[in-house]
């Protein structure tokens, strides 16, 4: 433990509101602090933090002198991290991913691993969460607003397989779990919205760990259904990204007026849309993603996976 680098709750308490901030950060802001990075008046790693130089300068300058923001940057802050970094003997790992929600931080060490990552939608927080005490997504940890701390779920993605190898456990075993998953899903008024086994990319948001056990990971397109059927925009739109039509929509280039009235219009539909034919998406999009398989399962396999989802899925 470090406790030279160890800050007073009250320093705490403004790192971590500036680090809430960084989500909604406007336009001008962000190309002020990018402005500071690149022309080197401030570090990558402290730019977060560079307002805090004016607002407040012996807190800035702590930063300054911190090796912890060094490595692991406003990362360190959130609360289970900081308890690991700060407030013991350990050093964890710390390496970075993302693709469509923007930068992942990935911390391993040999008490637990965790993730941080930004938000993708107002409600996740709260889905995710459920999913975790349900044991079906990832275990949620306390963290900043706007980011969500939670378990890394070691293991294999099942696209990691190959057709030519067993793929243990049995694709029977397999679809018995996640039937089973996404019951407990389905009767919490969750619908998981992106159950995908493998996009072309072979990218999958299932994974299997060493005891054969599965997990379903990133809830950022997730809908709740307790305020059925009253959805909002952002909700909505989550609702019809994927749909045929919302893909012609978005092809005639249409300007964010275009988008808004698009929603507003379909938001009024889902009176008319019962609440199984939305949990049903997650049932197509499975499906969907079997078909991409090929390399990975057989068709004896696929057959297999679908007679043991069938066997555990109830509604």
């Amino acid at each position: 433990m470090q406790l030279s680098y160890v800050y007073t709750s009250e320093e705490l308490s403004t790192i971590r509101s500036t680090i809430s901030h960084l989500p909604t950060m406007s336009k001008s802001d962000a190309h002020a602090m990018n402005l500071k990075v690149s022309t080197g008046a401030c570090p990558s790693h402290l730019g977060p933090f560079h307002k805090l130089n004016d607002s407040h300068p012996d807190l800035y300058r702590k930063l300054v002198i911190d090796a912890f923001v060094v490595k692991y940057g406003a990362y360190g802050f959130f609360p289970k991290a900081y308890d690991l970094i700060y407030l013991s003997d350990e050093s964890p790992n710390i390496t970075f991913s993302g693709r469509t929600r923007g930068r992942v931080a990935i911390l391993t060490s040999s008490s637990y691993n965790m993730v941080i990552k930004p938000l993708q939608n107002s409600k996740e927080a709260e889905i995710a969460t459920r999913a975790g005490k349900l044991e079906v997504g990832p275990n949620q940890f306390d963290s900043l607003p706007g980011f969500l701390s939670e378990e890394y779920v070691s293991g294999k993605f099942i696209t990691d397989n190959s057709a030519n190898h067993d793929i243990m456990p049995q694709p029977v075993d397999i679809g018995i779990k996640v039937g089973s998953a996404l019951s407990k899903l389905h009767e919490n008024q969750i619908c998981y919205n992106d159950t995908t086994l493998s996009d072309p990319e072979k990218r999958s948001h299932l994974i299997i760990n060493q005891a054969g056990n599965i997990k379903l990971i990133d809830f950022g397109l997730s809908l709740s259904l307790n305020e059925y059927p009253n959805f909002s925009i952002e909700e909505t739109f989550n609702y019809v990204r994927t749909m045929p039509i919302y893909r012609i929509f978005s092809a005639m280039n249409p300007t964010r007026e275009d988008v808004h009235s698009f929603l507003k219009s379909y938001q009024r539909t889902f009176k008319e849309i019962s609440p199984d034919t939305i949990y049903d998406r997650d049932i197509q999009f499975l499906t969907e993603g079997l078909q991409l398989m090929g390399d990975v399962l057989t068709e004896p396999d696929k057959t297999d996976f679908m007679k043991g989802f069938y066997e555990a899925y109830k509604r």
